[in-house]
């Protein structure tokens, strides 16, 4: 070769020789290239990592308490003066309230504020704490609150006074030549000094215009008020009985829900209660379905309450806490345990029956199970799946040969898209609650994913299979 025309080939296989820095530097380029790509087109893939979580299944109602309680008629009209405190226990007998018919009592303890001055550490702790008890439940739309808190800081200071005792009341009044008319418990049972009306209230009196509110009024009484016997002659209340029970109307849905149900878990949110209730269902006077809830317990925390909002709590599941968006619904063909066997390989398949020179015969055909259960395997449908593997309309013969089956059969399976090794490989999950944004599926589940797997978290955009890293 000419040297001119050697120099000139070397020269050009030094121009066209590939520079590392250069190639390596192209590679980082396009790859930011797709990715910058990728990113606009808002389908870039996320990963997430499987925990443990759970779901509470709760109904939120409104309800109306039913409870055992009688109002206290007053003998006469004049200012209501209370000695027995708001939600506490009384005897039968025992002095609940006095009517000043003439107002003298009413006007001696207005002319004697000294009379609540005098008080011992032990009382001013009482105090304190019924202030801080009612600070820490109220709420903002229920003012009522406010005349149940004042009238127990009344009755209490009256008490604390010494006023409040039968004996030395009597004494003092007697000297004053002031009258009052007492009022004491015809039964042993808790005091409230709020009456509306709905004291007699039955399950049988049920009816959904009650739930509406339509005309209620809750009146409460409050001390030293000129009681107005036109209005009430009410002059308190009595729960006789620390068994109560909430109803509340049902739709259609919920009766078949809880029709069957005979305890269930109720949480009362403004107080942040919970308990255990009997559940019943009946049918009230307007021939709708109700449900009834019966309770032992915390009849003093809602004395004073008529219509109250709780939740039942139906259920808490456990399990795999996995995204409603990395759940996918796969077709896969659906054929009986027996039919899967093993080559001298150990490779699983299945026997497939073709003509060869005119005669039926079986055929070993590799394919591993997708997934599996108790009593059947699934095989993959359509694509690269069926391609050399099992396909709808092909003949499976049992190994005995005793019968034989055409694959037509398909079944749609939950699962999401495992990514442990680096690509998509559908696994199963059994779901056992669902919520807004998450379910939670069956754990330990054989040939599912476990706690710190790692799962497509937007399953729609790759498919069985993919690599993805």
């Amino acid at each position: 070769m000419a040297p001119e025309k050697q120099v000139f080939e070397e020269n050009r296989k030094r121009r066209f020789q590939p520079n590392v820095g250069t190639v390596i530097f192209l590679i980082i380029f396009l790859y930011i290239i797709f990715s910058a790509y990728g990113m606009l087109r808002g389908n870039r893939i996320s990963f997430y990592e499987v925990k443990e979580g759970s779901i509470v299944q709760e109904n939120g109602f409104s309800g109306i308490i039913l409870r055992e309680e009688q109002t206290v008629d007053a003998p006469g009209g004049g200012h209501i003066h209370f000695f027995a405190q708001e939600g506490r226990r009384v005897g039968v007998g025992d002095e609940i309230f006095g009517i000043d018919d003439t107002g003298e009592f009413t006007k001696y303890l207005g002319e004697h504020p000294e009379l609540g001055s005098n008080l011992s550490s032990e009382q001013l702790e009482d105090l304190q704490s019924r202030l801080s008890a009612f600070s820490a439940h109220f709420q903002n739309q229920r003012f009522s609150s406010l005349y149940e808190i004042k009238n127990s800081l009344d009755t209490a200071a009256l008490r604390y006074s010494g006023l409040g005792e039968e004996k030395e009341l009597d004494s003092k009044l007697e000297e004053l030549g002031i009258r009052l008319i007492r009022g004491k418990a015809p039964a042993a049972g808790v005091v409230s000094y709020s009456v509306d009306g709905y004291e007699g209230l039955r399950e049988g009196d049920i009816r959904e215009e009650l739930f509406q509110k339509a005309g209620y009024e809750e009146y409460f009484i409050k001390p030293g008020a000129l009681l107005q016997l036109d209005r009430s002659k009410a002059a308190c209340r009595l729960v006789t009985s620390s068994d109560w029970s909430i109803v509340f109307p049902l739709t259609e849905e919920q009766r078949t829900r809880y029709q069957d149900q005979k305890r269930v878990k109720l949480f009362f949110p403004g107080k942040e209660l919970a308990t255990s209730a009997d559940l019943t269902l009946f049918t009230g006077a307007d021939s709708r379905v109700y449900g009834r809830v019966k309770m032992s317990e915390l009849m003093e925390d809602f004395l004073n309450e008529r219509f109250l909002n709780f939740r039942i709590v139906s259920s808490e599941n456990r399990g795999l806490k996995i995204p409603l968006s990395a759940v996918v619904d796969q077709e896969f063909y659906q054929i009986p345990k027996d039919y899967l066997v093993q080559n001298e390989k150990g490779e699983d398949g299945f026997l497939k029956i073709s003509q060869v020179n005119g005669q039926n015969t079986a055929q070993f055909v590799a394919e591993e199970p997708a997934v599996s259960d108790e009593q059947f395997c699934y095989l993959r449908t359509g694509g690269d799946a069926e391609k050399d593997g099992i396909k709808q309309g092909d003949l499976l013969s049992r190994s005995d040969g005793k019968q034989s089956l055409t694959v037509a059969k398909t079944k749609v399976l939950q699962g999401v898209y495992n990514i442990n090794k680096g690509y998509c490989i559908f696994r199963q999950i059994i779901p056992l609650e669902s919520g807004t944004d998450y379910l939670i599926a069956e754990a330990n589940m054989e040939n599912s994913v476990s706690v710190y797997d790692h799962i497509i978290l937007n399953a729609s955009l790759v498919k069985d299979g993919q690599l993805v890293y």
